[in-house]
């Protein structure tokens, strides 16, 4: 409680429940210095919106991992909304939390608005073709995430044909995973093609200027 220069914490598969991750976010709004955070296995569930909230609230918090916790798309939301106003956060781990379609869509409306987040990781979710169109839509505008993860999301050609459209005018992802999702090889090379377009893209890049 007292150690308020903590960088990171791995508290994952402790049993916590709501109420031990409460106490948690309630460390981080007292002054705890937490950059990293891995609450994975914990049992938190869907009736945690307002620690999700929370939690992002923290002014150095710079990585969350929440896996299997079954956050549910509420917890999607909770999180998406707070992700509208953060400015800290570069990392989001949420693999495995059933957030569906539902909690896609409303994380895809957030990342319109954040110019944060870098790596986003939603593999597990049962996200469907809805929820990976609505991913790349956001991605049309979105030019921050460099890295997504999409893996084992009941996508199929559908899904993946969006987001290959939508990718089209990206120049900031690089990596894309897409493994055990019903996707035609075609399309799988399509989209590696642009993120391999995008990696040289940023290889190329020009340095920024020296601070004067």
């Amino acid at each position: 409680r007292h150690n308020t220069s903590m960088l990171s914490l791995d508290v994952r598969c402790n049993g916590l429940g709501e109420e031990g991750a409460e106490s948690v976010a309630k460390a981080l709004q007292g002054g705890v210095r937490l950059t990293s955070l891995v609450l994975d296995d914990n049992g938190i569930g869907p009736d945690a919106e307002e620690l999700l909230a929370k939690l992002l609230q923290s002014p150095t918090l710079t990585s969350l991992e929440s896996c299997g916790n079954n956050i549910g798309p509420e917890g999607a939301q909770a999180l998406a909304q707070a992700l509208v106003h953060n400015t800290i956060l570069t990392s989001l781990n949420v693999r495995m939390n059933c957030i569906l379609a539902e909690g896609a869509t409303k994380l895809a409306d957030a990342l319109r608005f954040n110019a944060t987040l870098l790596r986003l990781n939603v593999a597990g979710n049962g996200l469907g073709d809805v929820g990976a169109q609505a991913l790349g839509r956001a991605l049309e505008t979105n030019t921050r995430l460099s890295i997504l993860d999409l893996c084992n999301n009941r996508i199929t050609d559908s899904g993946a044909n969006q987001l290959l459209q939508s990718l089209g005018n990206n120049t900031t992802l690089t990596i894309l995973h897409m493994y055990g999702n019903s996707v035609s090889n075609a399309l799988r090379d399509g989209l590696e093609g642009i993120m391999q377009q995008n990696r040289q893209n940023r290889r190329c890049a020009p340095p920024l200027p020296l601070d004067t």
